[in-house]
C-alpha cells in the first residue's frame, strides 16, 4: 500500500507519557499489578508468563475494566519496538510528509478525570494544595520515583500563592493536560521542524453546546470534543447518541 502523503495527530502523539515505556521499574510495577489482579504469582517472569497464557481474554482485560490500571504501555524491547519514539524523532527517522499536530484547550477537563475516578464533587468544588500534591503522585507511576521530587516545583509554578480551591482545581487540570498532551505535542512538532519538514500546530478552543447539560461550566474544549466537528455529528443516525 502507498505511504501517507500527509499526517494529522489530534490530541495525542507517540511521546505521550506512559504510552510506550522504557523505564524498567515502571514496566515491572505495571506487570505485577496486572498479574496480581488476574490471580497470578509474581515470583519470577517465567511463572508470570505461563500463568497469563492460561487466562481467558476476559480475565486479562479485568484490571482495565475494573480500572485497577488505566493504561498498559507498549515496551521498547529492542525487538518488536527496537527504538523509542523519542529516539526515532531525535535521529530524524521520520516520514517526510507535512504534519498537522494539535490539542484542545482543556484536554484534562472532564472525560479523562472522570475515567480515572476523580469524583464529580471534587471536580466541581475544587480542593486545597495538599490534595493537589496527593493527586499528582500518579505522575510517579508514569515517570518512575524521581517524578515525586518535582511535584513541589510543579505546584509552585502552577499555583503561585493562591489558596482558592477552584483555582487549584483548574491548575491541577492544566498540569495534567500540559503533561499528557500539550508538552508532548510541542516536542514532536519541534523534532519535525528540526528535520526540515513542514509542520503545523493548532489549538481547538470551541466547547460544543451539546454538552451544556452534561459537563460543568468550567470545562472548555475537552478531550475529543473536536471529533464531532471533524467527522460530522449531524450525519449520525437518529438512534445514535453522543455521551459527554
Amino acid at each position: 500500500c502507498a505511504l501517507p502523503i500527509s499526517a494529522i495527530s489530534e490530541s495525542g502523539v507517540a511521546l505521550i507519557p506512559g504510552l510506550i515505556c522504557t523505564n524498567h521499574d515502571v514496566v515491572v510495577s505495571i506487570s505485577h499489578m496486572i498479574t496480581n489482579a488476574t490471580g497470578c504469582e509474581t515470583t519470577d517472569s517465567i511463572s508470570m508468563v505461563n500463568c497469563m497464557k492460561m487466562k481467558t481474554e476476559e480475565e486479562i482485560l479485568k484490571p482495565i475494566l475494573n480500572q485497577q490500571t488505566l493504561l498498559i504501555p507498549a515496551v521498547t524491547d529492542g525487538l518488536f519496538f527496537p527504538k523509542s519514539p523519542e529516539e526515532l524523532l531525535s535521529e530524524q527517522e521520520i516520514n517526510p510528509v507535512p504534519y498537522l499536530i494539535g490539542t484542545n484547550n482543556h484536554e484534562f477537563g472532564w472525560i479523562i478525570p472522570r475515567t480515572v475516578n476523580l469524583s464529580v464533587s471534587i471536580l466541581k468544588e475544587g480542593f486545597d494544595r495538599e490534595t493537589m500534591s496527593s493527586l499528582l503522585q500518579n505522575l510517579t507511576m508514569l515517570l518512575g520515583p524521581p517524578a515525586s521530587d518535582f511535584i513541589p516545583l510543579i505546584i509552585d509554578e502552577y499555583l503561585g500563592d493562591t489558596e482558592d480551591h477552584l483555582a487549584i482545581r483548574d491548575a491541577y487540570l492544566d498540569v495534567h493536560g500540559d503533561f499528557m498532551f500539550v508538552s508532548p505535542a510541542i516536542r514532536t512538532a519541534k523534532y519535525h521542524r528540526d528535520a526540515g519538514l513542514p509542520v503545523y500546530f493548532y489549538e481547538f478552543q470551541h466547547r460544543p453546546t451539546m454538552y451544556r447539560d452534561s459537563k460543568p461550566d468550567y470545562v472548555k474544549a475537552d478531550h475529543a470534543d473536536e471529533l464531532g466537528f471533524v467527522f460530522g455529528g449531524p450525519f449520525l443516525d437518529s438512534d445514535t447518541g453522543i455521551l459527554g
